[in-house]
């Protein structure tokens, strides 16, 4: 598992933690952003050249 991936799921157990039961301002725009960050790192580790390089049906 890479580096890009841990942080990836970091990020999601972060902002759903702080998301869900907390109703603090803070928590919720904290909890918001790490969530935003979990889809970016998402869309990067899904569009990594390992992944994008596989086989090739030609």
């Amino acid at each position: 598992m890479s580096r890009l991936e841990r942080a990836t799921i970091a990020c999601f157990i972060l902002g759903a933690g702080l998301l869900f039961p907390f109703t603090s301002t803070f928590t919720i725009v904290t909890g918001v952003l790490a969530l935003l960050a979990f889809v970016v790192c998402g869309v990067f580790v899904m569009a990594s050249p390992e992944r994008l390089g596989g086989d090739d049906p030609d």
